[in-house]
């Protein structure tokens, strides 16, 4: 029995494949198999295998036709012979003293799987770039020298990083879990590492860089297509495993927002657009059946809705800004003017259905360092019912504004010519007719109060006979009227 049994998956992968074998068969710990499954290359890559089996009995090479990744694992997986089990990917590096390194302190340990940092090369640009999903720096400073459990890590637990080759697993240990990876699939890793995760009694991490990680420009992951929104069917996948462990009580709140958060880092990398239909179709589907939205917090209540509500990828993404602009690590006046642009360039139906979430983000914030123009759209988003309200009351705010200019200068046209522009869209607009309902009673009291005021205006030929009639024969917005000619 060899000491480690090293499962590589192969696919076009001849580019680099000369230097990922020799790195697992010149370990410093020589004692192992390296099972190579072709994963129906149409490259050299088999020619290469087979060249490495003949030339060292320790290559086992196995043929399969082109399934994807997870099958081509699953079936390394059933021809292990060896004490423990690491994962190779075929265009990858792996330190030449790692194997020693690694079974050594899981034997001393007793571990059911150990895990390492990995770093990323660049191959377009040539350089190296470390990531915090492969440095695991939270889990670290965590559980720092000692050996733990996913009891140990909390919500730390989903920033673990769920690939295959940054661990050392006891093969024992994955047998006994009957985990397998997620067959005829691009993201096949989830399943396997939530199999195992809460059955490890003993895990430790090693806080070094073993792993280069190739990282391409167009990788098959980060290059999105319709397969992507398998993402989808992973994630319900995972949530399938909290259930049969036991485990989704507890995490239920995180798990469901991650899900949202999953899927549309996923939708995110898809750039053609029938590929994003199909995407959004399916999401659609997925989330009318999502059953405890009351779990999500309001960010992730907004993706969801705003997938259900959007009539296709167009409208999703422009709706998807909010998330991306609720997300960006800056202060809330730094926002705010993101926020307005975004908002502005929606139709009224988007309007309509993203003022609510902008209410409910803004009354959290704090609003302090705004300056005059933020903090005029913050309270215009505030004061609003609805999208059209919402520019009705924009346009009284920059009357009031004019209003008092006009009063300092009575020459100035801005105040006239706003306020015909505001009364003239009540004259074109269906929508405000509706909104703009008969109330003469109060109309009448609040013109009778301003009549000397009225009269100044009149002179002026800015408040016209006609438009007066108009207001008091379909207006009930009272406060229409005291905000249009208030002299506070």
């Amino acid at each position: 029995m060899p000491k480690v049994s090293v499962v590589m998956p192969v696919y076009n992968a001849s580019r680099f494949l000369n230097d990922s074998m020799n790195s697992i068969l010149n370990q410093t710990l020589d004692d192992l198999e390296l099972i190579c499954v072709d994963d129906g290359s149409t490259d050299e890559s088999l020619d290469i295998l087979n060249n490495f089996k003949d030339n060292d009995s320790r290559v086992k090479v196995f043929s399969l036709k082109h399934q994807g990744g997870g099958n081509a694992r699953n079936y390394g997986l059933e021809n292990i012979t060896g004490e423990y089990l690491f994962c190779m990917d075929a265009d990858d590096i792996l330190d030449l003293n790692a194997f020693e390194d690694f079974y050594k302190i899981a034997q001393e340990k007793k571990l059911d799987f150990l895990v390492f940092k990995a770093i990323n090369y660049g191959v377009e640009k040539d350089h190296y770039f470390e990531t915090e999903y492969q440095n695991m720096t939270g889990i670290y400073n965590k559980v720092k020298d000692n050996v733990f459990s996913y009891k140990d890590l909390g919500n730390l637990l989903f920033d673990f990083n769920v690939s295959p080759w940054c661990k050392f697993y006891n093969a024992d240990f994955i047998k006994s879990t009957k985990a397998r990876f997620r067959e005829n699939s691009k993201f096949h890793d989830n399943n396997f590492f939530w199999g195992i995760i809460f059955k490890a009694k003993r895990i430790y991490f090693i806080n070094e860089f073993y792993y280069t990680r190739k990282r391409y420009d167009q990788s098959l992951t980060a290059s999105g297509d319709s397969g992507h929104s398998d993402m989808i069917d992973v994630t319900n996948d995972i949530i399938a495993i909290f259930k049969k462990q036991g485990k989704l009580e507890i995490y239920k709140r995180q798990l469901f927002n991650l899900k949202i958060t999953w899927i549309t880092d996923r939708y995110n990398q898809v750039k053609d657009n029938n590929s994003k239909e199909e995407f959004l179709s399916k999401m659609k589907k997925d989330y009318k059946r999502f059953a405890q939205t009351e779990l999500l917090d309001n960010t992730h209540v907004f993706i969801l809705n705003s997938v259900l509500y959007s009539k296709d990828s167009n409208e999703f993404d422009k709706l998807k800004r909010y998330y991306q602009i609720f997300n960006e690590n800056k202060s809330f006046n730094d926002k705010i003017s993101k926020y307005k642009d975004w908002f502005e360039g929606l139709n009224e139906d988007l309007q309509n259905f993203s003022l609510k979430t902008l209410q409910t983000n803004f009354k959290s914030e704090n609003k302090n360092q705004l300056n005059d123009e933020q903090l005029e759209f913050y309270h215009n988003i505030l004061n609003s019912k609805n999208g059209f309200n919402y520019r009705v009351n924009k346009k009284i705010t920059r009357l009031k504004i004019d209003f008092e200019n006009y009063k300092q200068n009575p020459d100035s046209a801005n105040f006239e010519n706003r306020l015909n522009e505001l009364l003239n869209e009540y004259d074109n607009d269906s929508t405000i007719l509706g909104e703009l309902k008969k109330d003469d009673a109060a109309l009448k009291s609040i013109i009778k109060d301003k009549t000397a005021e009225i009269d100044h205006l009149k002179s002026q030929n800015i408040y016209l006979s006609k438009k007066y009639d108009h207001m008091t024969e379909k207006s009930e917005n009272e406060s229409l009227i005291k905000k249009l000619f208030s002299r506070n």
